[in-house]
Protein backbone atom coordinates (compact mmCIF):
# COMPACT_ATOMS: atom_id res chain seq x y z
CA UNK A 1 0.00 0.00 0.00
CA UNK A 2 2.87 2.64 0.95
CA UNK A 3 4.02 1.81 -2.74
CA UNK A 4 1.04 2.62 -3.76
CA UNK A 5 0.40 5.98 -1.70
CA UNK A 6 3.59 6.94 -3.01
CA UNK A 7 1.91 7.69 -7.10
CA UNK A 8 -0.06 10.28 -5.70
CA UNK A 9 1.08 13.62 -6.70
CA UNK A 10 3.48 12.12 -9.19
CA UNK A 11 3.53 13.03 -13.08
CA UNK A 12 3.83 10.06 -15.77
CA UNK A 13 4.20 12.38 -19.13
CA UNK A 14 1.24 13.89 -19.12
CA UNK A 15 -0.87 12.67 -16.31
CA UNK A 16 -1.01 13.79 -12.76
CA UNK A 17 -2.07 11.29 -10.09
CA UNK A 18 -4.91 12.96 -7.84
CA UNK A 19 -5.42 9.59 -5.67
CA UNK A 20 -6.18 5.70 -6.02
CA UNK A 21 -9.14 4.34 -7.24
CA UNK A 22 -9.69 0.58 -6.92
CA UNK A 23 -8.70 -2.49 -8.68
CA UNK A 24 -9.11 -3.70 -12.13
CA UNK A 25 -10.04 -7.06 -13.88
CA UNK A 26 -6.55 -8.13 -14.27
CA UNK A 27 -5.85 -7.38 -9.91
CA UNK A 28 -3.76 -4.52 -10.69
CA UNK A 29 -3.74 -1.20 -8.73
CA UNK A 30 -5.67 1.83 -10.73
CA UNK A 31 -5.29 5.37 -9.89
CA UNK A 32 -7.70 8.81 -11.13
CA UNK A 33 -5.51 10.66 -12.75
CA UNK A 34 -5.69 14.63 -14.19
CA UNK A 35 -4.37 15.20 -18.02
CA UNK A 36 -2.81 17.93 -19.06
CA UNK A 37 -5.73 18.90 -21.02
CA UNK A 38 -8.57 18.87 -17.98
CA UNK A 39 -9.91 15.26 -18.77
CA UNK A 40 -9.73 12.73 -15.58
CA UNK A 41 -8.73 9.14 -16.31
CA UNK A 42 -8.67 6.10 -14.29
CA UNK A 43 -5.31 3.98 -15.47
CA UNK A 44 -3.45 1.43 -13.98
CA UNK A 45 -0.20 1.01 -12.35
CA UNK A 46 1.46 -0.47 -14.98
CA UNK A 47 -0.28 1.83 -17.75
CA UNK A 48 0.95 4.47 -15.76
CA UNK A 49 4.68 3.13 -15.74
CA UNK A 50 4.57 1.92 -19.27
CA UNK A 51 2.73 3.27 -22.32
CA UNK A 52 0.12 5.56 -21.00
CA UNK A 53 1.32 9.20 -21.62
CA UNK A 54 -2.09 10.77 -21.83
CA UNK A 55 -5.72 10.83 -21.84
CA UNK A 56 -5.99 9.97 -25.38
CA UNK A 57 -5.70 13.93 -26.20
CA UNK A 58 -1.85 13.40 -27.36
CA UNK A 59 -2.99 10.43 -29.68
CA UNK A 60 -5.80 12.33 -31.24
CA UNK A 61 -3.29 15.73 -31.79
CA UNK A 62 -0.90 12.96 -33.42
CA UNK A 63 -3.88 11.77 -35.66
CA UNK A 64 -4.87 15.08 -36.77
CA UNK A 65 -1.14 16.17 -37.41
CA UNK A 66 -0.56 12.85 -39.50
CA UNK A 67 -4.06 13.87 -41.35
CA UNK A 68 -2.97 17.31 -41.99
CA UNK A 69 0.12 15.95 -43.12
CA UNK A 70 -1.17 13.54 -45.54
CA UNK A 71 -3.79 16.25 -46.37
CA UNK A 72 -1.30 18.67 -47.84
CA UNK A 73 0.75 15.85 -49.56
CA UNK A 74 -2.24 14.54 -51.76
CA UNK A 75 -3.32 18.34 -52.48
CA UNK A 76 0.44 18.86 -53.42
CA UNK A 77 0.08 15.54 -55.53
CA UNK A 78 -3.49 16.61 -57.05
CA UNK A 79 -1.66 19.52 -59.00
CA UNK A 80 1.01 17.90 -59.61
CA UNK A 81 -0.38 15.03 -61.69
CA UNK A 82 -3.32 17.37 -62.80
CA UNK A 83 -0.87 19.96 -64.01
CA UNK A 84 0.78 17.26 -66.19
CA UNK A 85 -2.01 17.08 -68.62
CA UNK A 86 -2.51 20.84 -68.94
CA UNK A 87 -1.24 23.13 -72.11
CA UNK A 88 -1.53 26.51 -71.33
CA UNK A 89 -2.22 28.83 -74.44
CA UNK A 90 -2.41 32.67 -74.00
CA UNK A 91 -6.11 32.53 -72.85
CA UNK A 92 -7.04 28.98 -72.84
CA UNK A 93 -5.44 26.02 -70.27
CA UNK A 94 -6.18 23.02 -72.86
CA UNK A 95 -6.58 19.40 -71.52
CA UNK A 96 -3.86 17.36 -73.27
CA UNK A 97 -5.49 14.18 -71.04
CA UNK A 98 -7.76 11.97 -71.60
CA UNK A 99 -10.69 13.29 -73.34
CA UNK A 100 -14.59 12.04 -72.75
CA UNK A 101 -16.47 11.58 -76.44
CA UNK A 102 -18.48 14.72 -75.13
CA UNK A 103 -15.43 16.95 -75.62
CA UNK A 104 -14.84 17.52 -72.03
CA UNK A 105 -11.63 16.00 -69.89
CA UNK A 106 -11.35 13.63 -67.45
CA UNK A 107 -9.21 12.75 -64.47
CA UNK A 108 -8.86 10.13 -62.39
CA UNK A 109 -9.25 11.25 -58.54
CA UNK A 110 -10.67 9.91 -55.62
CA UNK A 111 -11.29 6.02 -57.16
CA UNK A 112 -13.29 7.50 -60.02
CA UNK A 113 -13.76 9.02 -63.10
CA UNK A 114 -13.69 12.95 -62.64
CA UNK A 115 -14.55 15.78 -65.27
CA UNK A 116 -11.32 17.94 -65.48
CA UNK A 117 -13.24 21.12 -66.17
CA UNK A 118 -15.26 20.59 -62.85
CA UNK A 119 -12.28 19.22 -60.89
CA UNK A 120 -11.23 22.67 -61.75
CA UNK A 121 -13.64 24.53 -60.45
CA UNK A 122 -13.46 22.87 -57.12
CA UNK A 123 -9.94 22.30 -56.62
CA UNK A 124 -8.37 25.43 -58.51
CA UNK A 125 -10.78 28.19 -58.35
CA UNK A 126 -12.02 26.49 -54.72
CA UNK A 127 -15.41 26.68 -55.48
CA UNK A 128 -18.38 24.29 -54.69
CA UNK A 129 -20.31 23.40 -57.00
CA UNK A 130 -24.20 23.32 -56.00
CA UNK A 131 -26.28 20.37 -56.93
CA UNK A 132 -27.66 20.17 -59.89
CA UNK A 133 -25.25 22.93 -61.64
CA UNK A 134 -22.89 22.45 -64.44
CA UNK A 135 -19.79 24.28 -64.64
CA UNK A 136 -20.04 26.46 -68.27
CA UNK A 137 -17.18 27.68 -70.22
CA UNK A 138 -16.62 31.69 -71.11
CA UNK A 139 -14.28 30.79 -74.11
CA UNK A 140 -16.95 28.07 -75.47
CA UNK A 141 -13.69 25.35 -75.47
CA UNK A 142 -14.68 21.95 -73.69
CA UNK A 143 -11.53 21.62 -73.32
CA UNK A 144 -10.38 24.13 -70.96
CA UNK A 145 -9.78 24.02 -67.50
CA UNK A 146 -8.53 27.45 -66.60
CA UNK A 147 -10.49 28.35 -63.42
CA UNK A 148 -10.55 31.93 -64.72
CA UNK A 149 -12.80 30.33 -67.41
CA UNK A 150 -15.35 28.34 -65.56
CA UNK A 151 -18.69 29.61 -63.80
CA UNK A 152 -21.57 27.55 -62.28
CA UNK A 153 -25.14 27.40 -64.32
CA UNK A 154 -28.19 25.39 -64.74
CA UNK A 155 -28.43 22.98 -67.82
CA UNK A 156 -30.77 24.61 -69.28
CA UNK A 157 -28.51 27.90 -69.13
CA UNK A 158 -25.68 26.59 -70.32
CA UNK A 159 -27.59 25.44 -73.20
CA UNK A 160 -29.20 28.94 -74.20
CA UNK A 161 -24.62 29.56 -73.84
CA UNK A 162 -24.26 27.44 -76.16
CA UNK A 163 -27.05 28.66 -78.34
CA UNK A 164 -25.86 32.21 -78.03
CA UNK A 165 -22.71 31.57 -79.05
CA UNK A 166 -23.98 29.94 -82.29
CA UNK A 167 -22.61 26.63 -81.96
CA UNK A 168 -23.16 24.00 -84.38
CA UNK A 169 -26.87 23.04 -84.45
CA UNK A 170 -27.47 19.90 -82.30
CA UNK A 171 -30.46 17.95 -80.57
CA UNK A 172 -33.75 19.44 -80.99
CA UNK A 173 -32.71 22.39 -83.55
CA UNK A 174 -32.88 18.91 -85.52
CA UNK A 175 -36.32 19.12 -87.57
CA UNK A 176 -36.51 14.95 -86.78
CA UNK A 177 -35.87 14.98 -83.44
CA UNK A 178 -38.94 14.38 -81.01
CA UNK A 179 -37.12 15.10 -77.68
CA UNK A 180 -36.00 18.21 -76.70
CA UNK A 181 -32.92 19.77 -74.78
CA UNK A 182 -35.82 19.99 -71.71
CA UNK A 183 -36.96 16.34 -71.97
CA UNK A 184 -33.59 14.87 -71.96
CA UNK A 185 -32.47 16.34 -69.38
CA UNK A 186 -35.54 14.84 -67.39
CA UNK A 187 -34.98 11.30 -69.06
CA UNK A 188 -31.62 11.59 -67.52
CA UNK A 189 -33.23 12.59 -64.56
CA UNK A 190 -35.43 8.93 -64.84
CA UNK A 191 -31.93 7.14 -65.79
CA UNK A 192 -30.17 8.28 -62.97
CA UNK A 193 -33.01 6.76 -60.48
CA UNK A 194 -32.84 3.53 -62.34
CA UNK A 195 -36.15 3.74 -64.11
CA UNK A 196 -35.89 0.79 -67.02
CA UNK A 197 -35.27 2.17 -70.40
CA UNK A 198 -38.92 0.68 -72.04
CA UNK A 199 -40.92 2.24 -69.58
CA UNK A 200 -39.13 6.17 -69.79
CA UNK A 201 -39.84 5.23 -73.71
CA UNK A 202 -43.62 4.64 -73.53
CA UNK A 203 -43.60 8.33 -71.27
CA UNK A 204 -41.63 10.34 -74.15
CA UNK A 205 -42.90 7.94 -77.04
CA UNK A 206 -39.54 7.10 -78.40
CA UNK A 207 -38.29 3.60 -78.75
CA UNK A 208 -36.30 1.78 -76.42
CA UNK A 209 -33.42 1.63 -77.87
CA UNK A 210 -32.98 5.71 -77.91
CA UNK A 211 -33.33 5.60 -74.26
CA UNK A 212 -30.72 3.43 -74.22
CA UNK A 213 -28.14 5.40 -76.37
CA UNK A 214 -28.83 8.50 -74.02
CA UNK A 215 -27.99 6.40 -71.54
CA UNK A 216 -24.65 5.53 -73.09
CA UNK A 217 -24.49 8.89 -74.52
CA UNK A 218 -24.22 8.57 -78.10
CA UNK A 219 -26.71 10.55 -78.98
CA UNK A 220 -27.41 14.02 -76.96
CA UNK A 221 -23.58 14.47 -75.93
CA UNK A 222 -23.65 18.13 -76.25
CA UNK A 223 -25.69 17.41 -72.89
CA UNK A 224 -23.47 17.15 -69.92
CA UNK A 225 -24.02 14.11 -67.70
CA UNK A 226 -23.29 14.87 -64.15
Amino acid sequence: MKNMKSLIGKKFNRLKVLNREGTNKFGQATWKCKCDCGNICIVSTHGLKNYTKSCGCLNTEVRRKNAFSMGKANKQNFKKRFFKYIKKTESCWIWIGDIEVSGYGRFWYKGKTQKAHRLAYTKLKKKKIKKGMQICHKCDNPKCVNPDHLFQGTIIENLKDRDAKNRQAKGSVNGNSKLTEEKVIKILKLIKKEKKSSDIAKIYNVSWSTIDRIKKNKIWKHIERI
